[in-house]
């Protein structure tokens, strides 16, 4: 599995595809349902790996540039994980990063709920192929 397709899958999972959502009282926008402290992550992991390419809050109804930010944060976040555990992060524990675009903190049994729902419960394929940021 990609990590473009993870990043569909997430937006299915938060939005149902929908780049105008509005959730968590009007803190939520966007696709992916991305948070303002997201895009802040997004642009602070772009300073470290010295990309020009920086985004605003308004950015998150827009369906390139979220998957763009998203990309971004989880690709960072799977070297993490490859760093540290020395192999890469299963779809599933990718998916899980969303929730707080942090790959070691586990989301709770309501989101994992919402994961296994639509990758199935015994999942834990690799994803494979980075996209660019």
């Amino acid at each position: 599995m990609t990590l473009l397709t993870i990043i569909y899958l997430l937006m299915s999972l938060e939005s149902g595809m929908n780049p105008q959502a509005v959730g968590d009282g009007g803190r939520a926008l966007g696709a992916l349902q991305m948070h303002k402290i997201a895009v802040d992550e997004a642009n602070r992991i772009g300073r470290f790996v010295g990309s020009p390419i920086r985004f605003t809050y308004e950015d998150r109804k827009d369906i390139k540039k979220c998957r763009q930010m998203s990309a971004r944060i989880l690709s960072f976040n799977i070297k993490r994980f490859r760093h540290r555990y020395g192999r890469k992060p299963s779809a599933r524990e990718v998916m899980k990063a969303w929730r707080f675009t942090n790959i070691f903190k586990d989301p709770g049994p309501n989101y994992t709920r919402k994961i296994d729902r639509i990758l199935g419960p015994e999942d834990t394929t690799p994803p494979s192929g980075e996209i660019r940021t």
